[in-house]
């Protein structure tokens, strides 16, 4: 008989509670769902952080996880305010200019661009998705069961 995964449990119980949250902020859509997917690519850039942490050292870090935190925020906004052409240029400029100012202060240019354009542009497709009239709702709750069972 195989082993049950203790980590399985947890990952079940999390889920049942945030998946109904999840679906609420989903069905609100609007500066409320692009407020929560902001505060996503806060943990996403936090993490990221801490990837480039233990790649190439803390400096390096606080580089790459402003970066993706700055740029991946102004996107969101940007698309949220019905702007999209306008969000995938501050998304690809601030992978850019990231990459720059990482290279200035020594740190890896290229993580802190791909950083950016990694965790920012899934960002900015979410909010774009839901964001299209009477299908956005449907398209990215298709997209998040997806997701959802093939984590699981």
């Amino acid at each position: 008989m195989a082993e049950r995964d203790p980590a399985l449990r947890a990952r079940v119980l999390s889920a049942l509670a945030l998946v109904p949250i999840a679906l609420a902020v989903v069905w609100n859509g609007g500066w409320l769902f692009a407020t929560c997917v902001a505060l996503m690519v806060g943990l996403m850039a936090r993490e990221w952080a801490g990837l480039c942490s233990h790649r190439f050292g803390p400096r390096s870090a606080r580089i790459a996880g402003a970066a993706v935190l700055v740029v991946g925020i102004a996107s969101v906004v940007l698309i949220a305010s019905g702007r999209p052409e306008a969000a995938l240029t501050c998304l690809l400029g601030g992978a850019v200019l990231g990459g720059l100012v990482a290279w200035v202060f020594g740190a890896p240019p290229g993580w802190t661009g791909l950083g950016v354009v990694y965790l920012g542009l899934p960002a900015l497709a979410m909010v774009w998705l839901r964001s299209i009239p009477d299908l956005g709702w449907g398209l990215l709750l298709a997209l998040l069961v997806v997701v959802w069972t093939t984590d699981t």
